[in-house]
């Protein structure tokens, strides 16, 4: 698992993996169209060609899908923290809002609790 300061695994995520694995590249063709991010002829080998599009939140700096994130800014830049589950302040107010824009957000968070909950 490469767990993400907010709680996402990102070795479960298809940006994550899609220079390496012709499956999730794959996954990422119709969104990427819908962007224009790739021509019209394009498949999951230009995909593949264009990545590492995220090497994850602990990863290169540079090859990231959200470097501007202000929850992997709070919680490694500033708190020095692996990840948000053992900040004193967990849950924090801008994790929980977080949370509530997307399911696997809201299960993201639930990870952080349970590895908290095994921490006590």
């Amino acid at each position: 698992m490469a767990l993400a300061p907010c709680g996402l695994d990102c070795s479960l995520c298809a940006l994550y993996q899609a220079a390496n694995d012709l499956e999730k590249a794959a996954l990422l063709v119709p969104w990427f169209r819908r962007q224009g991010w790739i021509q019209p002829g394009d498949g999951a080998t230009e995909i593949m060609a264009k990545g590492p599009f995220c090497m994850g939140c602990l990863g290169d700096r540079r090859v990231q899908w959200s470097g501007d994130c202000a929850i992997r800014s709070c919680c490694t830049d500033e708190r020095h923290l692996p990840h948000c589950g053992v900040c004193a302040d967990f849950p924090c107010a801008r994790l929980e809002q977080w949370a509530r824009g997307a399911d696997h957000h809201a299960q993201a968070l639930a990870k952080l609790r349970a590895i908290g909950n095994r921490l006590d």
